[in-house]
């Protein structure tokens, strides 16, 4: 096989219509879908992050050692907020926006949560964050998390994110998206943001004091300088809501923007800028969706640009700024300008009229093939996960016969890696790679291969075998052990149990979390007792295995009434 260079004939379609419904402000459906979503977490020098824990409404997941996770059956609303942990790092969010696909693509940039400096609260200091921005702290201007003063060395961890940064909408929390003083929602032209925390010694997070301010001096990027206006509204980022909120104002200073804060969030200098709703689909030459392309939009009069991934219809929706001209680029995962084009003003909600653009810069590839289970029998219920060096895609399977087909985009020189997970037995293929073809078909893969960690349970009543992936092992004391896993396909929320035993033999146990057991169904049931046999209990490195079983209470609204059932189940996971 080799690699081909390649004309690819991309199309924006796209019709002019105007919205009717002036409360809907975002492209959204208005309706609960059912969608995939894929989450690619890395931190700014593109190395992924792994164990990020992912909330999107009330289901979790971690990322693996890719940094990659996928919710398989999440509800939509068309205007979706997913948020970001992980220690180490500041936390990270998306609001994002969808139009019905089967698979959404998220890219989050996480940030490292790192001290920059540290002073005594009781003098007050003026601290240069990087070589251009820098806090100014009064004496005795940080409280403890209670309120009350604090008098001790603070820790202050920080990091800001320039007009001019190629990442900027990566690490930019929620969507650019704005509450201004009016309660009207706007689009955000930013000039810049700051993220900071105060930490205690004892690791406290800390506050501003009530009463007290500090000074934020965020520097300007030189191709905005031209473009800053001479006051700016300063924006808080609302973490719970995924949306900024105007409070108070900075002043310009030579090349720097001066405001004064009375709490930490991270903070934006940004205009406000009146919004309408914008929508665009890709298709190749064959009229195939070209998925998880990124597609960025350029305010040009500020030098602003917001960035967003096509989905599994190759579809983009997002909110863009009224009455401005606009660029628009899409990029490969190369990092290359694959098209350029310029767009607007727009005065109303927006679907693009159709065009064609042919491009040659981009290479694009669609792969295919047929997932069967170990049987030989095709895949009933699945995925498909393609990996090429510096990307994951995700290809659903959804029909009776195992096909699966999708697109995406490569470098030269690229291989792809192909994995093939059958949900219905809780089985994967071995890793399969491949040298690049522009039409890639693998043929048939088989998935027989036991998931290595895993915590599996069945429920008298329910047909399902339960299976939460990546478990962790997180020693309590000396005595106790906990094992939990986050999310189960199909399967909403976490499970685990904790412990008394730190070697081979049989123990009691109690349920993680208020002693809750997740049902297939949505409802909880809950452990009335529990036992944990654990058969294996390696070193560092090595396997911990074993079996658990117990009574439930599925209350009124499960399986079986309330009568108790009985449930079991087994764990595998490495000591680590």
């Amino acid at each position: 096989m080799k690699t081909k260079s390649f004309l690819l004939l991309l199309t924006i379609f796209s019709y002019f219509s105007c919205s009717n419904d002036s409360d809907d402000i975002i492209p959204g459906t208005n309706q609960e879908i059912q969608s995939s979503v894929f989450v690619t977490i890395k931190d700014p020098a593109g190395i992924p992050v792994t164990g990020a824990l992912i909330t999107l409404g009330n289901l979790t997941g971690t990322t693996d050692e890719t940094g990659t996770y996928f919710f398989t059956r999440a509800m939509l609303s068309g205007d979706d907020y997913l948020k970001v942990s992980k220690a180490g790092y500041f936390n990270g969010s998306r609001r994002f926006f969808t139009k019905g696909s089967p698979t959404q693509f998220l890219k989050i940039t996480l940030l490292p949560r790192e001290e920059v400096a540290s002073y005594t609260s009781s003098h007050g200091a003026s601290l240069y964050i990087d070589s251009k921005s820098r806090l100014i702290f009064p004496n005795n201007a940080v409280a403890r998390p209670d309120g009350s003063p604090y008098n001790g060395e603070v820790h202050v961890m920080a990091y800001p994110i320039y007009g001019d940064d190629p990442q900027l909408s990566d690490k930019m929390p929620g969507a650019l998206i704005g509450e201004d003083e009016s309660g009207s929602t706007v689009v955000l032209g930013s000039f810049g943001m700051i993220n900071v925390e105060l930490q205690a010694d004892n690791g406290d997070i800390l506050q501003i004091a009530e009463g007290k301010t500090v000074e934020i001096e965020l520097a300007i990027a030189n191709n905005q300088l031209s473009q800053a206006p001479a006051t700016i509204p300063l924006w808080y980022f609302d973490e719970e809501k995924g949306i900024w909120v105007e409070d108070g104002l900075a002043e310009l200073q030579g090349n720097i923007y001066v405001g004064q804060v009375s709490h930490f969030t991270p903070w934006n200098v940004d205009v406000p800028l009146e919004l309408v709703n914008w929508e665009a689909s890709f298709v190749d030459s064959e009229g195939r969706p070209v998925q998880n392309v990124e597609v960025c939009l350029s305010v040009g009069d500020i030098n602003d640009k917001r960035c967003i991934f096509t989905d599994a219809s190759g579809a983009v929706a997002h909110v863009i700024p009224a009455n401005r001209k606009l660029t628009l680029n899409v990029l490969n995962d190369c990092g290359s300008v694959a098209l350029s084009d310029e767009l607007g003003p727009f005065t109303d909600d927006i679907k693009m009229n159709p065009r064609a653009l042919t491009i040659s810069a981009q290479e694009y590839a669609t792969i295919s093939g047929t997932a069967l289970q170990c049987d030989g029998s095709p895949v009933k219920s699945g995925f498909v996960k393609v990996h090429t060096p510096l990307n994951n895609f995700i290809f659903p399977i959804t029909g009776t016969d195992g096909h699966f087909e999708g697109g995406y985009t490569y470098c030269a020189g690229d291989f792809t890696t192909v994995y093939v997970y059958d949900a219905t037995n809780d089985l994967i293929s071995h890793p399969r790679a491949f040298t690049f073809e522009r039409n890639l078909n693998i043929g048939s893969i088989t998935a027989c291969d036991q998931v290595e960690e895993y915590i599996r349970y069945k429920v008298s009543g329910f047909s399902q075998d339960y299976f939460y992936y990546a478990p962790e092992l997180t020693p309590i004391g000396s005595e106790y052990i906990e094992i939990e896993s986050l999310d189960s396909i199909g399967v909403k929320g976490r499970f685990g149990f904790v412990v008394k035993g730190k070697t081979v033999g049989q123990f009691p146990a109690n349920g993680a979390h208020g002693n809750q057991i997740n049902l297939q169904n949505g409802q909880i049931a809950y452990i009335t007792d529990m036992t944990v046999s654990i058969t294996e209990y390696g070193p560092v490195g090595e396997f911990i295995r074993g079996d658990f079983f117990g009574k439930l209470n599925k209350g009124s609204n499960g399986a079986g009434g309330n009568a108790p059932s009985d449930f079991n189940g087994s764990f595998a996971l490495k000591n680590e």
